[in-house]
């Protein structure tokens, strides 16, 4: 899934059908809104090349015309963005306001795992040594349960 994808798959509910990648269009109205912003985007690679995944730098920012509402809303974010995407890295959050708007906002920055191509007949090679049942176990686990887990 893409981190677009992402947000607003998990988000929309919360914030009312209004969220925006990088700006709110002028013709939209209603508070709060969400703005997001995908930073910059790193690509994993392995020996083999380009494995699919990236791992997207976001920023999300949150707009209301009430303080604690903004925080509670931002906080409600975050939460279910921590339940939902794994793995979610939350970095840091700032506080501000809009003058021209007379909104406050509040911004995180945060990242999270994108898919941005299938695996096509991935190959892996491991020298397990001369007891490998515990590499195995490990191997195993990692390729049925932790990399699925990396947003599907």
């Amino acid at each position: 899934m893409k981190a677009s994808e992402v947000i607003y798959s998990n988000l929309n509910a919360l914030f009312k059908q209004k969220v925006y990648p990088l700006v709110r269009p002028s013709s939209e109205k209603g508070l709060p809104y969400l703005v997001y912003t995908v930073l910059n985007a790193n690509a994993l690679n392995v020996v083999s090349g380009y494995f699919g995944r990236e791992l997207a730098y976001l920023q999300l920012d949150v707009y209301h015309d009430n303080y604690d509402s903004c925080e509670d809303i931002t906080n409600q974010m975050i939460q279910i963005l921590n339940e939902n995407v794994k793995p979610f890295y939350y970095d840091s959050r700032r506080y501000m306001y809009e003058d021209d708007a007379k909104l406050y906002r509040q911004s995180i920055e945060c990242h999270i795992w994108q898919v941005t191509a299938p695996i096509q007949g991935l190959q892996v090679w491991v020298y397990l040594g001369e007891n490998p049942k515990p590499y195995l176990n490990a191997l195993t686990n990692l390729v049925n349960t932790d990399l699925p887990k990396i947003n599907q």
